[in-house]
């Protein structure tokens, strides 16, 4: 269970990580 959990709490991690990523980027791009 502890396994599980860790890996979803690392995975919604990586998508926020991914989110903040593309956000920071398209700012670059339209400029």
């Amino acid at each position: 269970v502890m396994c599980t959990e860790y890996v979803k709490e690392k995975k919604e991690l990586i998508m926020e990580l991914v989110k903040d990523r593309k956000c920071s980027e398209m700012p670059r791009i339209t400029q």
